[in-house]
């Protein structure tokens, strides 16, 4: 018999990941003032920069609320998964990472919220339901997320000055994921350089081989280097893998990629020197890999 999880067993499995990746946060000024927010307002909207510890923080605060005041912390992706999992008379804490899309804003989420607006306000209403989404400073100031107000009534740009890391915190987010001997050989004007500094921290843990004081000095010659190997190689599908995946906001799979024209991928395989006839699936296989 094969065992399908429930969708609340894959909440709970996605929590207990979270949970264990928190062992690395490092608490901030943001932190305290968005756990008010969420104790006090229906809906906290999280915004900044790609790096900044957006995901972090929110999955920080939702935890902390969980073990603080019982929420129930729910991990979802669209409206219908709030409809879906509303209790009434239950505390829920809903958590939506990087709504309406990664890259470039996604039409389809913001009508599919503009269509649920009403039902979410409905629930939310009922003061034991919270809602905290994270959201990328590009595409909370598009135009058409802008036509969502619920979710930009009140927000917390950690990317702002009033949210900027000091070399103190840093340095503790650094000790998190490096041995102390890669710490102590970055450099003090790399440390306060670039705002995805958590990130780099946590991508440099994943590859500890790297110079690391080359890395924070200029983190980006590393992956444009990786980028430049992948394009180079006779086999394409690696590369392809990558361009759909930033093309697709971040979210490809075959189901997503059905609802597309054959076409739009024919063009864009002959363009990198694939055979336009190469299956789709070929290529979403390579993400695993």
């Amino acid at each position: 018999m094969v065992f399908y999880p429930s969708v609340t067993d894959l909440h709970d499995l996605d929590l207990k990941y979270n949970k264990e990746n928190d062992a690395t946060f490092v608490t901030t000024k943001a932190v305290e003032i968005i756990s008010k927010s969420v104790l006090e307002r229906s809906t906290t909207t999280i915004i900044g920069k790609p790096g900044i510890g957006k995901t972090s923080t929110i999955i920080h605060v939702a935890l902390k609320m969980r073990e603080n005041y019982g929420f129930r912390v729910i991990l979802c992706h669209s409206p219908s998964d709030i409809e879906s999992h509303f209790r009434a008379n239950k505390t829920q804490l809903f958590i939506l990472d990087d709504v309406c899309g990664r890259y470039t804003i996604n039409q389809s989420a913001v009508d599919e919220w503009i269509k649920h607006e009403q039902t979410i306000l409905r629930i939310l209403s009922t003061r034991k339901v919270k809602l905290i989404i994270s959201c990328r400073l590009q595409i909370y100031h598009e135009k058409q997320f802008q036509l969502l107000k619920f979710f930009t009534k009140t927000f917390y740009n950690l990317s702002s000055e009033e949210f900027c890391l000091s070399a103190e915190i840093r340095l503790k987010v650094a000790k998190k994921y490096l041995p102390i001997d890669a710490v102590n050989l970055i450099d003090t004007n790399s440390l306060m350089k670039f705002d995805i500094f958590p990130l780099m921290c946590s991508l440099y843990k994943n590859n500890p081989t790297i110079n690391v004081s080359e890395y924070f000095e200029n983190p980006y010659n590393f992956y444009l280097y990786d980028i430049d190997k992948l394009k180079e190689q006779s086999d394409k599908r690696k590369f392809c893998a990558l361009l759909l995946y930033v093309l697709h906001n971040g979210f490809l799979s075959e189901s997503k990629i059905s609802t597309t024209s054959r076409s739009y991928y024919e063009n864009i395989f002959e363009e990198i020197g694939l055979n336009r006839g190469t299956p789709v699936c070929d290529i979403v296989e390579q993400l695993d890999t």
